[in-house]
């Protein structure tokens, strides 16, 4: 009898060629064709990193290993995805399409139970990778807008610095007694 595991890696080409399609959906068309058929990791560092987060992602899920081995490449896509500040439910669509994929390729109504359950069991560990990813999306965003709040701070440090030296310069260049408009009167015979 074939677990779900043999299945899952007799169709790995076909489910990791769908599964990479569904990845650069949230992409433009334009852009997802760059960023699925450039290979050189300089001009195109999205596409390369992504690529090369779905193998072990997809061994993790397969495998069930622990969630901890997943977690750097699950980090890479997220922060990714916060830095171009695509939505949250796009940011993850990725992986909640592979429980469709994984279906169709499987025929998963023609299996039997005990291989439903271990779909099951698949779709759980995707599920708490989702939340995982979830995760990591949200504490990315969150440091972005640090980042950004710093930024801030620092040029209206600045710009309060310049405006305070301005201000400096001009009351050297201002005379340093106010002037005497008493005395002005009087020499010109002005009384009043």
């Amino acid at each position: 009898m074939k677990t779900l595991r043999h299945l899952l890696e007799g169709s790995r080409q076909t489910i990791m060629a769908s599964w990479h399609e569904t990845v650069f959906r949230v992409y433009l068309a334009d852009t997802a064709r760059f960023l699925k058929h450039e290979p050189d990791p300089f001009a195109n560092p999205v596409g390369q990193t992504t690529s090369r987060a779905l193998e072990p992602l997809w061994d993790h899920l397969v495998t069930g290993s622990d969630r901890s081995d997943a977690m750097p490449f699950i980090d890479d896509l997220m922060r990714i995805r916060a830095v171009q500040r695509i939505e949250p439910s796009e940011a993850l669509s990725f992986l909640f399409s592979l429980k469709q994929i994984v279906r169709e390729q499987l025929g998963v109504h023609s299996l039997d139970r005990g291989l439903l359950e271990e779909v099951l069991t698949f779709e759980t560990r995707i599920d708490d990778l989702a939340l995982s990813a979830f995760n990591s999306y949200l504490a990315c965003r969150e440091r972005l807008s640090e980042i950004r709040a710093m930024e801030l701070r620092g040029r209206s440090e600045r710009v309060l610095a310049e405006l305070n030296r301005r201000l400096a310069r001009k009351s050297d260049e201002a005379p340093s007694d106010p002037p005497d408009l008493e005395g002005d009167r009087s020499e010109r015979g002005d009384t009043t």
